[in-house]
């Protein structure tokens, strides 16, 4: 049986253009797309910041 491939796409938004502001906002948004869709951190393959 083949796997299982989907996309999950999410955005954030920040009070400042600061690095370390921008991290933690996408470690949050990372957190809560793994909990919300029931994902396994073992079967995500690629993230894709833009």
């Amino acid at each position: 049986m083949g796997s299982l491939v989907r996309g999950i796409r999410g955005a954030i938004t920040v009070e400042r253009n600061d690095a370390q502001e921008i991290i933690e906002a996408t470690r949050e948004l990372l957190r809560e797309l793994v909990q919300n869709n029931q994902l396994e951190e073992e079967a995500i393959c690629s993230v894709f910041l833009r």
